[in-house]
């Protein structure tokens, strides 16, 4: 994710992509590493700080329009 990261502000940086277009930044990290804290973060659990950019949490079948349909209606991409 971070690679992903650093390449999307280079890509912003070098107007390859608009500042203020959507662009979506797969976590590639596997989940079952940080599954819990992952969770935790995105529902405001977390001991000892809020989270600044927490996500409502969506679950999906491991289906490619499954997926898609989630992503569409969470972004309208």
């Amino acid at each position: 994710t971070g690679v992903a990261l650093g390449a999307l502000f280079q890509m912003v940086d070098e107007k390859a992509i608009a500042s203020d277009e959507k662009v979506v930044v797969i976590s590639t990290a596997h989940g079952l590493k940080f599954s819990e804290f992952k969770t935790k973060y995105h529902e405001g659990k977390t001991e000892g700080f809020q989270p600044s950019h927490a996500n409502s949490i969506v679950h999906c079948k491991a289906d490619i329009d499954e997926v898609k349909a989630a992503i569409h209606n969470r972004f309208g991409i």
